[in-house]
């Protein structure tokens, strides 16, 4: 992919113990999440697991997340979401002007954007040829990549990876 995942776990570790934020979550959310799933995560996160347990319904589990974040100014990291999560379902609070709380989501899809009514939509691109180049001799030993013999090769292996930053680092 073009790095999102690395992109928001970097800010996660940057953030975690940061002031700026009472508390950071990130949860990977993945192809099939239900709303249960993404609940029964933030609330590990929050160390409340010992209330998920089957007896306990998604509404009165989203009610004990929302007052557990309600009045902390926090940062939700939604990663790899592929359709709308109703975040009132789940029990998320609405971050406002006032909260300083943020919510972050990834998603390969625009449309998954559209519908949770994001507020900015910033879209990670593919590197340019010469950003890629650069990558790659980073990554490889540039004395190996600069051999007249290697060279031709790297730069094809460059473009079979069209820019996607993480087929350099395979």
């Amino acid at each position: 992919g073009v790095g999102k995942t690395t992109l928001v776990k970097n800010l996660n570790n940057q953030l975690t113990n940061d002031p700026t934020f009472n508390i950071v979550i990130w949860v990977v959310v993945s192809q099939n999440a239900t709303v249960e799933s993404v609940q029964s995560k933030i609330a590990e996160r929050l160390e409340l697991q010992h209330m998920m347990n089957k007896e306990v319904s998604k509404e009165r589990m989203a009610s004990r997340l929302y007052n557990k974040l309600e009045g902390q100014r926090f940062l939700l990291i939604l990663d790899d979401i592929w359709e709308e999560i109703n975040l009132d379902d789940v029990g998320i609070p609405r971050p406002s002007e006032h909260s300083g709380s943020k919510i972050i989501l990834t998603t390969r899809d625009f449309n998954v954007c559209q519908q949770m009514l994001t507020d900015i939509q910033f879209q990670v691109g593919r590197l340019h040829p010469e950003e890629a180049w650069k990558l790659f001799r980073e990554t490889v030993e540039e004395e190996v990549v600069d051999d007249d013999q290697v060279k031709p090769m790297a730069e094809t292996i460059v473009k079979e990876c069209d820019g996607l930053p993480l087929a350099h680092r395979r």
